[in-house]
């Protein structure tokens, strides 16, 4: 992915790229952005799991709340990946950047916000984990 890639609007919105293996080389699949193209510096982190991939958007704004974050899950459907979900957490402040580290298995997700302020203590760091419902 190109984090600081600009988008129409947007100076360093980021792009996420998907690849595939196909015929002994990787072929490039999709470009992803967020649907809502304020996820500034998309693609920060990336993490796939089988057919739904998280990126992360650190600098994301969340109601006001400059460089919150946020995690933006999509999934493969008919061999197009579909944004489904932009994750950011009730207790998101500004520059917590959520979304600094993701992962995701199966259902599960989980986010890094590196400055988020847990238990009292400013900037100490906070992960959440989300659990996928149908």
């Amino acid at each position: 992915g190109a984090y600081a890639a600009n988008a129409p609007g947007k100076t360093r919105a980021g792009v996420a790229y998907i690849f595939k293996w196909e015929k002994g080389t990787w072929q490039q699949q999709q470009k992803l952005q967020p649907a809502d193209l304020q996820g500034l510096y998309f693609r920060f982190s990336v993490a796939i799991s089988e057919e739904v991939a998280i990126v992360g958007a650190l600098y994301a704004e969340a109601s006001g709340k400059y460089n919150a974050g946020a995690a933006y899950i999509f999934k493969l459907e008919g061999g197009t990946w579909q944004q489904k979900q932009k994750l950011q957490p009730a207790d998101l402040q500004q520059n917590d950047r959520f979304g600094h580290s993701v992962t995701i298995s199966g259902e599960v997700a989980i986010v890094g916000s590196v400055f988020a302020d847990a238990s009292g203590k400013p900037d100490a760091g906070a992960v959440y984990i989300f659990q996928a419902e149908d």
